[in-house]
């Protein structure tokens, strides 16, 4: 995974993260990933790209052919806008009782609040108001103490797939490891195989070496 980590995608602004994702052949993302998530999480969001792509933009050009220009604005391009609003976005929380009602929920571009940087342990958050938005303080900042913002409660993985870093450890304390349920049922597999505890099914042979009964 040091090959995507150093240098980070995302932190130079050379490129979103999930456009240099993208742009990596699949089988070199699975090998690099696998077990972290992002090679499923990439794969998605490209069958979505794909799809928003012919159903919904591609319909408007043609709607519209004074304007846009199939042949300028590509799917490649849109590709390059999502994964710019993607990595610079933010997403208003929403409340329990909102998430039941399950409405759009659509990105925001916010200029000046997308500079600060990340940690778990942030200093501030942005509070939204039907008014306006604040970047507030959650507790108290010396001079010259960088000032970090919080992207949510995410896991180094989600952090790396959608703006290119990840927290060293143990700073981040949303941090987990997701075990895919294809592994759960292979372990449960070899259990029905193999039902005797692990100590049981050891011995010693000659010599001290270790054999399964």
């Amino acid at each position: 995974m040091a090959e995507f980590i150093e240098p980070s995608p995302g932190a130079d602004g050379d490129k979103p993260a999930l456009l240099f994702f993208c742009n990596r052949p699949e089988e070199e993302r699975t090998r690099l990933l696998q077990g972290t998530g992002i090679p499923e999480a990439v794969e998605k969001d490209l069958a979505n790209i794909h799809l928003e792509y012919s159903s919904i933009i591609l319909p408007f050009m043609k709607a519209h052919p004074t304007v846009f220009d199939p042949k300028l604005h590509t799917l490649e391009l849109y590709k390059q806008l999502v994964a710019f609003v993607m990595a610079y976005s933010f997403q208003e929380p929403l409340e329990e009782e909102d998430e039941d009602e399950k409405g759009p929920n659509p990105p925001m571009m916010v200029p000046v609040a997308d500079i600060l940087n990340h940690v778990a342990n942030h200093n501030a958050n942005l509070e939204y108001s039907p008014q306006c938005l604040r970047m507030v303080t959650t507790r108290p900042i010396r001079k010259g103490q960088e000032i970090f913002n919080t992207y949510g409660q995410m896991a180094n993985w989600q952090l790396l797939h959608m703006y290119g870093f990840a927290e060293p450890y143990p700073g981040n304390t949303n941090d987990t490891a997701d075990i895919q349920m294809v592994t759960v049922r292979q372990a449960a597999l070899q259990r029905e195989r193999h039902p005797k505890p692990l100590g049981e099914r050891m011995g010693r042979g000659r010599g001290g070496s270790s054999i399964t009964t």
